[in-house]
């Protein structure tokens, strides 16, 4: 009898990017679709991810100690990825951030959202002492991820364009102390 492969949350490699490229690609077609313009995400190409996150991946912007970048696998598929670090913008100096979780559609509520949020969170959680994340209003799937995890809306909003349509995000952060 064969058992089914265990979900491991490990650093991404360089081997990881094309699967990387293409979850990354399908997750925001399916979560954002009425949300960004339809023009906008059918534009977004696996090969221009690919190169992005091989980039990332090989020639970090920042120290790996700086930053994190993880994978969720089961076995040699990825089903999911996030991306975690220094918080970026001037008001929000001396905090960390989740840049970025997405998980392939067909693995949506198989653990591995749970999986890396948890993983990035811990990661944070040694370098800062609050973290903060930017998710989109009307990503319901997400937010009640973070909400589940114990990360709280903070009241920090701000709209960014994408194919010239302006989408609001809501900030939430976290304090290392999860939810009961």
């Amino acid at each position: 009898m064969t058992s089914a492969p265990t979900l491991v949350v490990r650093a991404a490699v360089p081997a990881d990017t094309a699967a990387m490229a293409a979850l990354h690609v399908h997750a925001w077609r399916a979560a954002y679709a009425g949300v960004m313009p339809a023009d906008f995400l059918a534009a977004l190409t696996i090969a221009e991810r690919e190169a992005m996150w091989r980039r990332s991946v090989t020639e970090p912007e920042l120290a790996p100690a700086e930053r994190v970048i993880l994978v969720a696998a089961e076995g040699e598929q990825v089903l999911g990825f996030c991306t975690a670090g220094h918080a970026r913008g001037d008001d929000e100096l001396g905090l960390g951030e989740l840049y970025a979780l997405n998980v392939d559609p067909p693995a949506w509520g198989r653990g591995a959202g749970r999986a890396l949020l948890a993983a990035a969170a811990t990661w944070l959680d040694g370098r800062f002492r609050v973290s903060i994340l930017w998710v989109a209003d009307e990503n319901p799937r997400a937010r009640r991820l973070y909400e589940q995890a114990g990360w709280s809306l903070d009241g920090g909003a701000k709209t960014e364009d994408f194919g010239g349509t302006g989408v609001r995000h809501c900030r939430y952060r976290w304090t290392g102390k999860p939810a009961r």
